[in-house]
């Protein structure tokens, strides 16, 4: 029998391998000083640790991937003992380069088992074949809670109070050695039995005595679970984990994880903050259990419990035979609802942890470098041919979006599919959006979602992102409806908006291609920014300054110098989409986009102001398309504004005096262009003297003596005309723009 575990366990380190290769594709020697570090730990004896060779395990399946780490159920042939044990080996991402980390959650569970025997054993550290550090856990037997829920909402009450005192205790001893968990969610609490339980993952754990900021703040967790203070300013204390305690309860009680409806969980960290989003409680639920769990998820969080308080709360309930009578009615009553509720939403995205979704491997068509991506994300690679393909909703510069139907995790959803022209040959820029789009939604779960990736494999083998879809089309498409809503909902508009670009830019990335054609909608007063396609990073060099980027009337000034996009030239063009809402039409509309637009907006032009619009606006509007860069607000600035507007009564009073007079229609100048393009300023100016051939009466001295375009003064488009001819690139964008 030996024989034959011996032989499976040589097959799955070969799979063990595999998995490893999938998330590791760059290999370099370890630091002998990281091991050292290690060792010192060990060598110091004040835990009783053991050094296990990676060869004494047989590694059987992998069971779970976080954001940090792998875990695998493996057999530990303990030669030690004479004996063979049940383990899970937790593998933490490149930790033979940043051993610290792997040190700081060794001696969390350390000091917690030396105190505190019943918590989940840590039996030593091992190092596998690539050099990376293993914590050797204990197994649990059923999994995980998340696993379980079902299960566990059926048990007797007596037995679900047991497991919730198992949790409550667990959290109360963590809290007892100054620990803070910060990533505490039923994917974290492992099960030997339905009515016992351990927490697990200490991994983001810090000290409720760190005063380090970069290290106390920060979002961490999946998003129903992390507390408002946290999700608001990134600060965690015990009593955020017994805000996720109270989520844990409600999950518990209805037997599926915590999922709000799709409208609110795209906006969840807004909804959470300012309007105490909380799951739904259904009707029957024991008064006793709601307000416990009700305690637990107060905004303020000085009203919340100590997990000390809610272990003497659920003691008091297992030794009441009124509360425990009181419970067992309500499970009659509640028995016909939950039934309807047992389905496991496996879509919904979580950040940290073990129970993230992990996708199938790409396709033998797929390319290499997607390989590499793939196995460190939760994106999914989804063959085209299950992709069912409505209709063409939009078209860019650099790409097609269609509407399709695609199934995810067992549902049929609408999606939106970018087509993006030439990734074929240029897999460079696609996986640059592809980074962004995922690095920024799977941290920001309120963010505009990018599903997965595919391949046109019929027609042009281009790649394509699988993309949250958004029914109402973009703001471009309804402008004119905007304008008519009720100014609350304006500014609930453009709050979105901020919030959205103030995500972007908090993680140093400028989007570089914002107008109203890349702002998507679900509802009139919500929306999203999309379209990342052109974003760089913020410390990015670009190669060529003389290139520019996007839709004429929503580029800065100093874009057009030369000079660079910087985050204020995203304000920029927020204060121009501020502009569009306010009148119910597009900048510029009524000019032809070329050099005279661009040598017109440097010197200072901009959309004629909606009289009588409040001042407060307009003040916003106008800071925000200052001519100089360093005076106009941040993106995080601008959405406290607003967000003071809001919840400001005055203010909305004012507000709502002024009233949108929409025009039955407005002129479009042919020449208006509000497609995102690439533009060289040096090739524009030969552009710009065919057009003003075509706008004027020249005469036989090369001067114009007539001109159709009201507001470009004669004088000036003589000297422009001047100018071209004496040089035809960088003097005419210098004496023009400067």
């Amino acid at each position: 029998m030996l024989a034959i575990v011996i032989k499976m366990g040589l097959e799955f380190r070969k799979i063990y391998k595999k998995q490893i290769i999938g998330i590791k594709f760059e290999w370099k020697n370890v630091d002998s000083d990281s091991d050292d570090d290690v060792k010192k730990f060990l060598v110091e004896g004040k835990y009783p640790l053991l050094w296990i060779s990676f060869k004494e395990f047989i590694v059987i399946k992998k069971i779970g991937q976080g954001g940090f780490a792998m875990v695998f159920y493996a057999m530990w042939l303990d030669k030690k003992h004479n004996i063979c044990r049940n383990v899970a080996l937790k593998v933490l991402h490149e930790s033979k380069f940043c051993n610290s980390e792997f040190i700081k959650e060794l001696k969390a569970y350390c000091d917690i088992c030396s105190k505190h025997p019943s918590f989940l054993k840590c039996h030593g550290i091992s190092k596998d074949d690539s050099g990376d550090y293993i914590l050797v856990l204990g197994y649990a037997l059923i999994g995980s809670l998340r696993q379980n829920l079902h299960s566990v909402s059926q048990m007797k009450w007596m037995d679900k109070l047991s497991l919730l005192h198992c949790i409550a205790s667990d959290l109360q001893t963590i809290h007892s050695q100054e620990l803070i968990h910060r990533n505490l969610h039923s994917g974290n609490i492992l099960q030997d039995h339905l009515h016992s339980a351990y927490i697990a993952d200490l991994g983001l754990s810090i000290s409720t005595n760190t005063t380090s900021n970069a290290e106390r703040r920060g979002i961490y967790g999946g998003l129903p679970y992390i507390a408002p203070e946290a999700l608001d300013r990134g600060y965690y204390s015990t009593a955020s984990d017994v805000y996720s305690f109270g989520i844990i309860m409600w999950e518990i009680l209805y037997g599926r994880p915590v999922s709000y409806n799709r409208e609110f969980r795209q906006r969840l960290q807004i909804e959470i903050c300012r309007n105490d989003l909380r799951p739904t409680i259904i009707e029957n639920t024991p008064l006793c259990y709601i307000n416990l769990m009700k305690q637990c998820w107060e905004r303020d969080l000085i009203n919340r419990p100590s997990a000390t308080k809610i272990c003497e709360i659920l003691t008091e309930w297992i030794n009441d035979e009124n509360i425990l009578l009181e419970l067992i009615k309500s499970d009659e009553l509640l028995k016909n609802i939950k039934s309807t509720h047992i389905q496991i939403y496996l879509d919904e995205l979580y950040k940290g942890g073990a129970y993230i979704e992990i996708s199938e491997p790409v396709k033998a068509d797929g390319d290499i470098e997607i390989l590499k991506f793939l196995p460190n994300t939760s994106l999914q690679w989804i063959p085209f041919e299950d992709l069912e393909i409505i209709k063409e909703i939009g078209k860019g510069g650099f790409a097609t979006v269609f509407l399709a139907k695609c199934n995810l995790n067992g549902s049929t959803k609408n999606v939106a599919l970018k087509f993006l022209r030439g990734s074929r040959n240029n897999f460079e820029a696609f996986l640059k959006e592809l980074n962004i789009c995922y690095n920024i939604g799977c941290i920001e779960p309120t963010f505009l979602q990018c599903y997965g990736i595919s391949k046109d494999i019929i027609t042009t083998n281009d790649y394509i992102l699988v993309m949250q879809y958004a029914p109402m089309g973009s703001l471009r498409q309804n402008l004119r409806k905007v304008a008519k809503i009720e100014w609350k909902e304006k500014l609930q508009l453009l709050l979105y908006i901020a919030f959205d670009l103030k995500i972007i830019h908090s993680h140093g990335i400028i989007h570089r291609d914002l107008h109203s054609g890349n702002i998507l909608q679900n509802k009139l007063y919500n929306a999203y920014i999309g379209d990342l396609g052109l974003a760089e990073a913020v410390n990015k060099v670009l190669a060529k300054s003389n290139e520019i980027y996007g839709v004429f009337p929503y580029i800065a000034p100093e874009v057009l110098r030369s000079r660079g996009y910087t985050p204020a030239s995203d304000v920029y063009s927020f204060g121009m989409i501020m502009w569009e809402i306010s009148s119910g039409r597009l900048a510029f509309s009524d000019k032809n986009h070329d050099l005279c637009l661009l040598t017109e907006v440097c010197n200072g032009l901009r959309p004629t102001v909606v009289k009588d619009m409040p001042e407060y606006y307009v003040d916003l509007m106008k800071g925000c398309w200052n001519n100089d860069p360093e005076k106009r607000p941040m993106a995080s600035e601008i959405y406290e504004v607003i967000k003071s507007w809001e919840n400001n009564y005055e203010i909305l009073l004012k507000f709502n005096k002024f009233e949108t007079i929409l025009e039955d229609s407005w002129l479009m100048h042919p020449q208006a262009v509000y497609t995102s393009r690439f533009i060289n300023l040096d090739e524009l100016v030969s552009i710009t003297s065919q057009a003003i051939c075509t706008n004027g009466i020249i005469n036989d001295d090369n001067k114009i003596i007539e001109s159709q375009e009201d507001n470009i003064p004669i004088e000036r488009m003589n000297k422009l005309m001047s100018e071209i001819e004496k040089d035809k690139a960088a003097s005419v964008r210098l004496s023009l723009c400067e």
